[in-house]
């Protein structure tokens, strides 16, 4: 079994990987996870999933063990998910990001050759747009994301152990970056969360 994320809430959601699988759980019933619902067949790997919610729905993503990364997608009140790819094999490697609104989703995730990358879509289409946030070479680990005040905001660990923050704001593709702690400073991935206007992260030093 793979590393599980989860949503609370008076219905907490559950995604894991379970035998190369993804399966979803909505309030698990106990500790043996029955009865959970099959999201994606045979190809999902062991990285935790990111999990996101609209007003009307669940949003899904998931590396898979060829490195691909995919998206899936639930509308409430139906048992049918969504898959679309975002990258193909050998492009995504560990865990995502995402985030969500009733207008769009995004993610987050590293590259094969150690770039930050931040994929978008519009609520609805087919269609992924890609932009490089970090060159290769430059990050390690996974990525964290928040969005609000008309932002998307990124925490990632360096390679050199080092903390960094980008920042784009809605509907353009320029990012803007800071390091925010020297090399040999962190040795996780981050977390990261918003409230009224400020953002905090946080990551295991060495």
């Amino acid at each position: 079994m793979g590393a599980p994320t989860m949503m609370s809430g008076s219905n907490p959601i559950l995604a894991v990987s379970i035998n190369s699988t993804l399966a979803y759980l909505l309030a698990p019933p106990d500790s043996d996870l029955q009865g959970y619902l099959q999201v994606a067949g045979q190809g999902v790997s062991l990285n935790a999933p990111a999990m996101a919610r609209t007003g009307t729905a669940t949003e899904i993503a998931a590396t898979g063990t060829d490195d691909s990364l995919s998206f899936y997608w639930n509308i409430d009140g139906t048992t049918i998910w969504g898959a679309q790819q975002i990258a193909g094999p050998w492009r995504a490697y560990g865990a995502p990001a995402i985030t969500a609104d009733a207008s769009a989703t995004e993610v987050a995730y590293i590259g094969a050759d150690a770039s930050l990358w931040f994929d978008w879509i519009i609520n609805g289409t087919a269609t992924w747009h890609a932009e490089q946030v970090a060159g290769p070479g430059t990050m390690q680990g996974a990525p964290a994301m928040v969005a609000g005040n008309y932002t998307e905001a990124i925490a990632v660990t360096g390679a050199d152990g080092s903390l960094h923050y980008y920042w784009s704001r809605d509907g353009t593709s320029t990012w803007y970056g800071a390091q925010i702690a020297p090399p040999g400073t962190a040795s996780s991935s981050p977390a990261m969360t918003r409230f009224n206007g400020g953002t905090e992260i946080a990551a295991a030093g060495l």
